[in-house]
């Protein structure tokens, strides 16, 4: 079932029906998850988990008047093979936001990896001498700010997997990067996924194909991310951080951006750590402060 139709038909009853009667399986990466609203487009760009179901609670709290699309990774189906650098994602996606707005200032949210694609966004808008309304990073963390280990390994991304379905389900998978380091490549990946359906975080009757494309989408965007060097951004950008920071950064309000934005960037924080903000019940008070930057733009 197309992701846009989980956003645009809700409740049990439609969505039976969508899996009855549907024969589209084609996976997009522009995703319609509001159609309706007078006021501009609105863009979510996707995580390193590469879908956009993070932002589901989000959008039902932003003003209702604003459409909502997001921007999904390539590669979630298995047919195609997932982009490898920020640049490219950020470069596709803006060509797919021009099917639906072909012109004029555009509307870009990022929650984590995806503040670092939408800052590559608005960086080649502004190339081209394009404005950007509105960048919003959501606890998005600055590529330069967290070392990298100069020896990154599978069992390092594999572990970076298990804290993400972690801090996202609020599940214990058990799974240290220690173990993980005592299996091979295929047991890595393997384990993790066996876990993650014993904990009920991925359906018993998921495949092994479904959730080998998850991780190589996953990983994809986590050694994009890394090696991601941003440039000096002349535009404004709003920043929504967590008040529970990550201790290597917790001296740095900015998370790493002040060093490219300077004296254009704006920092708000919530309650909560990096996955509750955009869970409710603080997802809330995240929505207040964008909708409040909507109504005064």
């Amino acid at each position: 079932i197309p992701l846009a139709h989980l956003f645009q038909n809700p409740s049990v009853e439609q969505i039976a029906n969508l899996i009855q009667f549907s024969k589209n399986t084609k996976t997009f990466s522009l995703v319609p998850m509001r159609t309706g609203g007078n006021q501009p487009k609105l863009f979510c760009i996707h995580s390193g988990g590469g879908n956009i179901l993070c932002y589901s609670n989000l959008v039902r709290h932003l003003a209702q008047d604003y459409p909502i699309y997001g921007l999904q990774s390539l590669g979630l189906d298995g047919q195609q093979k997932p982009l490898t650098s920020i640049e490219e994602m950020a470069t596709y996606y803006l060509e797919s936001i021009r099917q639906v707005q072909p012109q004029g200032p555009l509307h870009l949210i990022g929650w984590c990896v995806g503040g670092t694609i939408a800052y590559e966004m608005a960086q080649q808008l502004q190339a081209k001498n394009e404005s950007v309304a509105l960048l919003a990073l959501i606890d998005s963390y600055a590529p330069t700010i967290i070392p990298v280990p100069s020896d990154i390994d599978q069992a390092l991304v594999v572990n970076l997997l298990v804290q993400d379905l972690e801090g996202t389900y609020g599940q214990n998978l058990d799974l240290s990067l220690e173990t993980l380091r005592t299996l091979s490549h295929e047991e890595q990946v393997t384990r993790l996924f066996e876990q993650a359906k014993l904990n009920g975080i991925f359906p018993r009757e998921m495949k092994m194909g479904q959730l080998l494309a998850l991780w190589n989408v996953f990983q994809a965007n986590m050694m994009a991310n890394a090696s991601y060097k941003p440039k000096t951004y002349s535009g404004s950008v709003i920043q929504l951080n967590a008040r529970e920071a990550l201790p290597e950064v917790i001296q740095d309000p900015s998370l790493g951006w002040e060093s490219f934005v300077r004296d254009h960037l704006q920092t708000h924080r919530i309650s909560g750590n990096h996955y509750t903000i955009i869970q409710s019940p603080q997802v809330k008070s995240l929505a207040e402060k964008l909708n409040t930057y909507l109504r005064h733009k």
